[in-house]
Formats: structure tokens, C-alpha cells, sequence
């Protein structure tokens, strides 16, 4: 697992005030790859918020409206999997209770030149409520549920101190500071 940290003066007072895609944007995230998924932790004062960002292909297999009752059932299925944190993450601490749950789904996009490309995210927030909480780091359990994720690209904002780490099915924990 590749873990790379640094400590940025003042963070906490700016992820307080950003809303974590904003603070995932500066930790400069790419979005959109096959395989991978995007994981953004932010602690601070009393509270964990949790940004999972991955392509529809990574959990459903296909990336379209569904076409099949099927496909549509898949769809629902992922959905409700996702708003359980407990069934792609654990946290290793103590203190915090599942807070509110944010799914949203993003639609087709086009793409130009002569060619039609479609792309499809999930995209879910959890806020958690943490008085006192202890979080030490964490463990993504989504790997063997879905076949579809190859690695994880973490980035965090714990207590002032920023961080990254690569998760894989062979090496799936990192330790928070």
C-alpha cells in the first residue's frame, strides 16, 4: 500500500468550511476510472464525513439505463448496499454513530466528437457524529462484494494532517494519524 502524509497549517478550519468534494478537489482527485474508486475522509471537531465516488461499471457491470428488469433490480440492490456503510467500510474506533446518508446517482454523459461514450457514478456522502471519538484508521471491505473495484484512492483530512493511500483486496486497511 502506497501511504504518503503531510500536514497542512490550518486544515481543520478549512474542512470545516468545504464540503468534502471541495476538499477532494484539492487533494486533487481524478474521477471516472474503471476499477478504481474514490474515497474521501474528513475528520474534524466532532464529526467524520465520508465521500464514496465510483463508476456504476465497478458495481453493476454495465454503465446504461437499465434495460432489464434485471438490470433493474441490480441497480436498486447497489443502491441500498451503498447507503450501509458497513457494507464497504469499516472504521476502526470508537464514538461515532452513522449520521445522514446522501446517494446520488449521476446520469449518461455524451461525448463529442462523433462518438457517444457513456459514464455513469455513484456517489455517497455519510455524515457521522463523533463526541470523542477515537478513529484510527480504516478498512475497506467492499472488495470481495464487488469483483468490479481493483483499488481504492483514499485521501484524508484527519485533525489537520492530510494524507493518501492506495487500498487493494491484498492490502485493503490504513492507519489514520
Amino acid at each position: 500500500m502506497k501511504i504518503h502524509r503531510r500536514v497542512a497549517a490550518g486544515t481543520s478550519a478549512v474542512a470545516a468550511a468545504l464540503p468534502v468534494m471541495a476538499v477532494a478537489q484539492l487533494l486533487q482527485l481524478e474521477a471516472h476510472n474503471h476499477g478504481e474508486v474514490l474515497l474521501t475522509l474528513v475528520q474534524d471537531a466532532g464529526s467524520v464525513t465520508l465521500e464514496l465516488i465510483t463508476p456504476q461499471l465497478n458495481l453493476l457491470g454495465f454503465e446504461h439505463a437499465p434495460a432489464t428488469e434485471a438490470e433493474r433490480q441490480a441497480l436498486l440492490a447497489a443502491e441500498a448496499a451503498l447507503r450501509q456503510p458497513g457494507n464497504w467500510l469499516q472504521l476502526d474506533g470508537e464514538g461515532c454513530s452513522t449520521g445522514v446518508a446522501d446517494l446520488e446517482t449521476s446520469g449518461e454523459a455524451q461525448h463529442a466528437e462523433n462518438h457517444a461514450e457513456n459514464h455513469a457514478d455513484f456517489s455517497v456522502r455519510f455524515a457521522f457524529t463523533c463526541a470523542n471519538a477515537t478513529l484510527r484508521g480504516l478498512t475497506f471491505v467492499g472488495f470481495a462484494a464487488y469483483p468490479g473495484i481493483h483499488e481504492v484512492e483514499l485521501q484524508w483530512l484527519v485533525q489537520g494532517k492530510a494524507g493518501t493511500a492506495t487500498l487493494t483486496a491484498k492490502d485493503s486497511s490504513v492507519p489514520l494519524p
